[in-house]
């Protein structure tokens, strides 16, 4: 480059430097006859906009003005095609960099800052930031005039995180706001002033590692050591200054560079006597924040996390004991992930409980109080129906959201799943515009809610840019845990990877001591700390403090320094280390201490102060020493937290009993007066206080709140622990009947149905019949959705023989209508029917459409009910549901009148139609199993109308959404069942029977007597297509039996009766049949025709009746051909020519080609070559017969 002259300007005369940004040059301005100083910038990853914006920002700088900043005179670029790159052209100065010539004294230190305050100032006032200020970037002229270059040029350059994750320059000045991407004005180069002040007054950095993002965590994460604590020659007045640039917060520093001028400017800056803003402790001269050891299992993070970016979503989980290191593990991952561009949401649990979904509830503030003042998430494009889901989980944010409506109320199990659903919205949404890491911190005491919806997460976000970390400790397991129930279906279903963390070795000890000193560490030092410690880090780190503070380890004459290891007295357990520790307070400080534990690891100021009997003074005071002592940081506005969990849990465990339930009662009454819906806390406290009146009110109140949001193993234990304290059936009975409700919500029918059966027996002591009566009702429901139908109606017959005779309610027509379907799924329709009518017309006198809907809905299925009458009765009751926006009564009425329009009318179009209709309601509000349910009974009807195609890509969606389902009941069955019967319909008998063999094996071991039946139906007819009559024999009984359970058994005795032609058993066939055609004769069903007239033509032919049989085949196909079933068309087809070759010749034999090369050409049309291969045999054969 030498010698070369730019766009026929600037010669290049010498090269001066080099750095991360470029090369500069001594040049020669042609026109102007001067020499300058060109920078040529490397190109880096700058494209075409960036060689742009860097222009632009050098003609900003170009109109900086001062004697303090190197002037800028031009910029361009230079031609040459690939190797064009941009230069700017700046005023040449002579001397050294800050970096290359340091002051020696602090008054020339000071002289420095002073000039770089007036450069800082006139810039800012400009609206330039230099974002970049380092020593490098200071030019010191030999009279000592200071020059500031390189002003906002870095950012432009590039980020700091190449495409490739490496850093681009330097990271030891760094503002937090500026790694993380954040806003950012002129303070961010007062946060780098600061830097450069320690190191000029102290030669060292303050945060140091061999690894820039190490260091980036450390601007972010750790403390400062004063430089006062390095250099004691540095007056306290300057001390406080360094630190207060230092600070975190941009809020917390000097307002301007103006300011910072004026301090400098102190008479009494550099007064050794002269009072900083704080004292220097010994616990300062620690160094803490320094990430040591773990680089394995941060690189394995670091890796899982770049997957995610990438939009490969994944769930990591994070594992060791309490002190190993697991929150700080999880601080330098979220460094990562922000430096590269994602957004991290924390949310943390604790010991003490607290509100269900509590840590997802800190991560929706977090994101939505940013952009709560636009209002209605529209910073977030987030559907208001969502909102109002997230504003239900997190109800303190509705305040800045008061235009969102409530969503719309649901059953239980459909609102939890459009909840979650609501969640993985948000989650989406996040992710759109930046990889999105959400944090659960000790997960280990989550609520159940807050665990399901992890779970869930764990399975929606495969396919997003989302990381779902969850920490935990291992020795907080249990079985019994809902917490360990997560862990072991995430490892089943291979949905995360885990990391965990094991104690520090011997070498690892070693650096986490050197960094904590700062200094060369003995070996019998090591050893006495590893030897009580065993690498752990936060014990090393107490053991460390606990020594210090007692004057063991002191620092002098610029060195640590410490007793011989016989008076060391190393702490034996962490516990012990943190005792001692508060024991060093005075006594009114360990007061608030501990009164701080009784609250929580997270505590606020205002209910501390409300607990406490000591004045405000004392209480901030003590805050501040426990701050000092490095036992407590702060949280947030006036929020604290205990630096570990042990701290409180060590403290609390230091009170006495009695003194012990006096400080919670005080807490809970502070608690009562500030946040007096923090049911979980109160009755918490209340009942630690002994205070049982009170205990109990809360309990209840708390297992209510869990309950309405779904948290039911929460809702359990509240309620359990209220019952503890209940007397009387008063306080009992309601008590029994909400927890019922949780226990059923659990799946826990049977312990549900129990307590229900307690609840009614309680009310009716009480004479409250109506109460009685509901509980029955939800009971017996409760036993026929365990699959338990004689039992749900042994419930509700003693429920109505106890209350049937009491005033009309709602809760009495609720009890009449479920033990009116308890008599119809035991098959006695005739003791259902009245049962449905009175409460049909106790509910519409009443104006309970939705009982009067259901009630309707059972109506219209009980045998004996005329097909046309069904219809017109579901038709009432999908109006009436309508009309009072009851989407799930509405949709479970369209299914039952597809039932009969499918089966009895054989409209199977109309059918398909009320289906969709029905699965799209489900969809809409969020009752995704229902979904499932009537989407597949859509395509079981698909399939028999030959959309094969339809069916699989259909079938793809529901199967996907039924892997994400927080609790999938029974829909994986359905589909199950849908999956067969494609592989049976295609001809794949083999994968067929595989599929109907497990469907039926699950099914049975679930009580799905449904599901077992329509398997067993289609499997016994494939096995009769192959010949294997002995294993559908067998299964034919069986499904007879069921089939007399559920109304539900002319078919099957159809395929029984074919089956006993087949096997010669006429007589047996002829009874059989019969017994078929009563069954049908009650209820004419146009769907099962098709097996009848194929019985009456088999049994025909057995009798040697060929012009009947041969008249029921044509009546069968007939019947198929009108209701268009395609899909079962071909193997009619099939049956009748197999007939008229065995039975028939000449005539007969062509009639079998013809049928069979129609059977032919449908299942071609079918994509079903198996069929297609054996007609294709078949017709072989029969070619010389023909012929």
């Amino acid at each position: 480059m030498i010698g070369t002259t730019l766009n026929d300007r600037y010669r290049l005369d010498e090269k001066l430097g080099s750095g991360g940004m470029g090369t500069v040059y001594r040049a020669h301005d042609s026109t102007l006859d001067r020499d300058v100083a060109i920078k040529m910038v490397s190109s880096l990853d700058l494209d075409i906009q960036g060689q742009a914006r860097l222009l632009q920002e050098a003609q900003a700088i170009a109109k900086l003005n001062h004697p303090n900043i190197v002037s800028v005179y031009d910029a361009g670029q230079v031609d040459g095609g690939e190797g064009s790159a941009p230069y700017i052209v700046m005023e040449l100065v002579s001397g050294k960099t800050l970096y290359e010539s340091p002051p020696g004294d602090l008054r020339r230190i000071l002289a420095v800052a002073k000039q770089v305050c007036l450069a800082l100032d006139h810039a800012h006032s400009h609206g330039i930031v230099h974002r970049d200020l380092k020593p490098e970037n200071v030019l010191i002229e030999p009279d000592g005039t200071a020059k500031l270059m390189d002003f906002g040029l870095a950012r432009s350059v590039a980020t700091r995180m190449t495409s490739k994750g490496e850093i681009v320059g330097t990271v030891f000045y760094l503002a937090p706001e500026l790694a993380l991407g954040q806003d950012f004005d002129g303070r961010a180069d007062l946060y780098a002033l600061g830097i450069m002040l320690y190191e000029l007054t102290t030669g060292n950095l303050p945060f140091t590692a061999g690894d820039p993002l190490a260091v980036i965590s450390q601007h972010i994460h750790a403390s400062v050591v004063p430089p006062r604590a390095k250099n004691p020659e540095i007056p306290p007045v300057l001390d406080s200054l360094i630190v207060q640039l230092m600070s975190k917060d941009p809020e917390d520093r000097p307002p301007s560079a103006h300011e910072v001028y004026e301090y400098l400017e102190r008479d009494d800056l550099l007064d050794p006597e002269a009072q900083g803003e704080k004292e220097i402790l010994v616990l300062d001269r620690i160094v803490r924040g320094r990430f040591v050891g773990r680089e394995q299992e941060l690189s394995e993070a670091r890796a899982l996390w770049s997957e995610a970016a990438a939009g490969d979503g994944q769930t990591l989980l994070v594992s060791g004991e309490p002190g190993i290191g697991k929150t700080r593990f999880m601080r330098e991952l979220s460094t990562h992930a922000e430096l590269t561009g994602g957004r991290v949401l924390v949310g943390a649990c604790y010991a003490e409980g607290g509100a269900p979904y509590s840590p997802f509830a800190q991560i929706l503030r977090k994101a939505l109080e940013s952009g709560a003042a636009k209002g209605n998430g529209a910073d977030l494009n987030l559907p208001v129906f969502v909102l109002a889901d997230l504003l239900r989980m997190a109800p303190e944010l509705k305040p800045y959201y008061p235009d969102v409506p409530p969503n719309p109320p649901l059953e239980p199990e459909a609102e939890q799943q459009r909840l979650f659903e609501s969640v993985v919205a948000f989650c989406s949404t996040l992710s759109e515009s930046a990889p999105l890491m959400l944090v659960v911190d000790d997960a280990h005491w989550a609520d159940s809610g807050s665990l399901s919806l992890m779970r869930h997460l764990a399975r929606r976000i495969r396919e997003k840019r989302v990381l779902l970390l969850a920490t935990y400790r291992e020795v907080e397991l249990d079985e019994a845990r809902p917490f360990n129930e997560v862990l072991l279906d995430l490892n089943r279903e291979r949905l995360a990877r885990r990391v965990k963390l094991s104690r520090l070795s011997r070498e690892q000890t070693k650096a986490l001591l050197t960094a904590l000193f700062e200094d060369e560490i003995a070996p019998e030092f090591l050893d006495g700390v590893f030897r009580e410690t065993e690498g752990n880090p936060f014990f090393v780190e107490e053991v460390c403090k606990t020594l210090v503070e007692s004057g063991k380890l002191y620092y002098e004459d610029g060195e640590w320094h410490r007793a011989s290891m016989d008076e060391l007295e190393i702490p034996q357990s962490v516990k012990v280390a943190i005792q001692a520790r508060v024991s060093a307070l005075r006594e009114e400080h360990q007061e608030t201490l501990r009164m701080a534990a009784v609250l929580g690891r997270e505590f606020d100021y205002d209910t501390l102060a409300a607990a406490s009997e000591l004045d405000e003074d004392t209480i901030i005071s003590a805050l501040e020493a426990a701050e000092q002592a490095q036992l407590i940081d702060e949280a947030g506005g006036v929020k604290f937290a205990f630096v570990h969990a042990l701290i409180p849990t060590t403290l609390a465990e230091s009170i006495h009993t009695l003194r012990r339930r006096i400080m919670h009662r005080e807490a809970a009454a502070a608690i009562e007066k500030l946040r007096p819906e923090d049911y979980e806390a109160l009755a918490y406290h209340h009942g630690e206080a002994g205070n049982d009146e009170q205990a109990l009110k809360y309990y209840i109140l708390a297992g209510d709140h869990a309950r309405k949001v779904f948290a039911n193993q929460e809702a359990e234990s509240h309620y359990r622990a209220a019952l503890n304290l209940a007397e009387g059936d008063g306080d009992r009975a309601p008590l029994l009947s909400s927890m019922g409700v949780a226990l059923a919500s659990q799946g826990n029918f049977n312990v549900a149905i129990e307590t229900w059966n307690s609840a009614a027996s309680g009310y009716e002591s009480l004479g409250q019949l109506d109460r009685a009566a509901w509980c029955y009702a939800r009971s017996a429901r409760a036993a026929w959705e365990d699959g338990d139908f004689q039992r749900g109606l042994k419930i509700g017959e003693r429920g109505i023989a106890a209350v049937g005779s009491a005033p009309d309610t709602v809760e009495l027509a609720d009890l009449l209508h479920e033990t009116a379907r308890a008599y119809h799924f035991n098959g006695i329709p005739d003791k259902a029917r009245p049962l449905c009518k009175r409460s049909r017309d106790m509910a519409e006198r009443l104006g309970a459409a939705q009982i009067e809907a259901e009630a309707l809905t059972t109506w219209a299925v009980l045998e004996g009910t005329p097909a046309k009458e069904s219809i017109s009765v579901l038709e009432r009751a999908i109006d009436l549901a309508k009309a009072h926006e009851l989407p799930s009564t509405e949709s479970r009425a369209r299914n039952n009148l597809a039932v009969m329009l499918g089966i009895y009318e054989g409209d199977l179009d109309a059918a398909r139609m009320q289906l969709i209709e029905a699965a799209r309601i489900a969809h809409a509000t969020g009752q995704y199993p229902h979904e499932i349910f009537f989407a597949s009974g859509e395509l079981i009807w698909a399939l028999m109308q030959g959309e094969f195609a339809h069916v699989e890509t259909e079938l793809a969606r529901l199967r996907s959404l039924h892997e994400d389902l927080a609790k999938p009941g029974t829909s994986g069955g359905v589909l199950a069942g849908v999956d067969a019967n494609i592989a049976h319909f295609r001809g794949d008998f083999q994968l067929a029977q595989e599929r109907y063999r497990g469907n039926i094996d699950e099914s049975q071991a679930g009580g799905l007597l449904q599901d077992v039946f329509w398997n067993e139906v289609w499997y016994s007819d494939m096995l009769i297509e192959i010949g294997d009559f002995e294993e559908a024999r067998t299964i034919l009984l069986e499904t007879i039996d069921i089939g007399a359970k559920i109304g539900e058994i002319a078919r099957p005795r159809f395929q029984m009766a074919v089956l006993e032609v087949e096997l010669g058993e006429i007589q047996s066939a002829e009874q059989t049949l019969a017994m078929g055609e009563r069954e049908f004769a009650k209820r004419p069903a146009a769907i099962i025709t098709p097996w009848l007239e194929t019985a009456r033509a088999k049994l025909a032919l057995a009798k040697s009746q060929t012009a009947e049989a041969w008249e029921h085949f044509s009546n069968c196909v007939d019947q198929v051909r009108s209701m268009e079933m395609h899909g079962l068309l071909g193997k009619f087809l099939m049956e009748w020519a197999r007939a008229l070759v065995e039975h028939g010749e000449g005539d007969y034999l062509e009639k079998a080609v013809e049928l069979l090369q129609e059977a032919r050409t449908v299942f071609e049309g079918l994509d079903a070559p198996n069929y297609v291969a054996r007609i294709d045999a078949k017709l072989k054969e029969l070619e010389s017969a023909v012929s």
